[in-house]
C-alpha cells in the first residue's frame, strides 16, 4: 500500500472508521466528494488487509490524528554544535554518511551473516568510499556521490557473496 494513502482520504475530508475488519468512510464536508478520492477509494481496495492492520493500531484517521501526532518522538541524536555553523554542518553530513554506511553493512549481514568478506575489488571500492568521504566533508563532493559509492561497493560484496554461495555449492555435489 502507498505511503499516505489513508492520510490522504482523510484530508480530502472523508473520517476512517474500523469495525471489526470492516473499513467504513464517512465523507464529512458538505459538498460531494471529488473525482479523485474515486481513485484513492479503489486503491483502498486493492490493499484492504494492510489498511486493516494499520487501523487497528490507529482506530481512526482524522486529518488531526495525521497532523497533530499524540505520541512525542525524541530526537535520536542532537548535533552538539550550534545550527548553522560549519563545524554543526560537518558533524551532520559525518553521521549521515555513517548512517548510510551502516545501513549498507546491515543489507549485506542480512544476505550474509557468515562475516567480512574481502576482494581486491571489494577493498578498491572501501578505499573510494573514504576518498569521497574526504571529499564532501571538505565540500568538494556531494552526498549523492558517496551514496553511489557505497551503492558500488554494495554490488561488489553481493557479486562475491555470489561467487562464495556458487562455490559452496559446488563443494556439498
Amino acid at each position: 500500500m502507498r505511503t499516505g494513502l489513508l492520510s490522504d482520504l482523510s484530508v480530502i475530508g472523508y473520517e476512517i472508521l474500523l469495525e471489526g475488519e470492516t473499513i467504513r468512510l464517512r465523507y464529512q464536508k458538505p459538498d460531494t466528494p471529488p473525482e479523485s478520492a474515486r481513485q484513492l477509494i479503489d486503491e483502498l481496495r486493492k490493499y484492504k488487509s494492510e489498511a486493516v492492520n494499520i487501523l487497528k493500531t490507529v482506530r481512526n484517521v482524522t486529518p488531526q490524528t495525521i497532523v497533530e501526532p499524540k505520541v512525542i518522538v525524541s530526537a535520536i541524536w542532537t548535533n552538539p554544535h550550534k545550527q548553522g555553523t560549519p563545524e554543526a554542518r560537518l558533524e551532520s553530513l559525518f553521521h549521515c554518511m555513517e548512517a548510510t554506511w551502516v545501513t549498507a553493512f546491515d543489507r549485506i549481514a542480512a544476505i550474509w551473516p557468515q562475516g567480512f568478506l574481502s576482494t581486491p575489488e571489494i577493498h578498491t571500492a572501501e578505499i573510494e568510499i573514504e576518498r569521497i568521504q574526504t571529499l564532501v566533508l571538505s565540500g568538494k563532493a556531494k552526498l549523492s556521490d558517496f551514496r553511489q559509492a557505497i551503492a558500488t561497493w554494495e554490488r561488489m560484496v553481493k557479486q562475491g557473496v555470489t561467487q562464495c554461495i556458487i562455490k559452496l555449492d559446488d563443494h556439498r555435489d
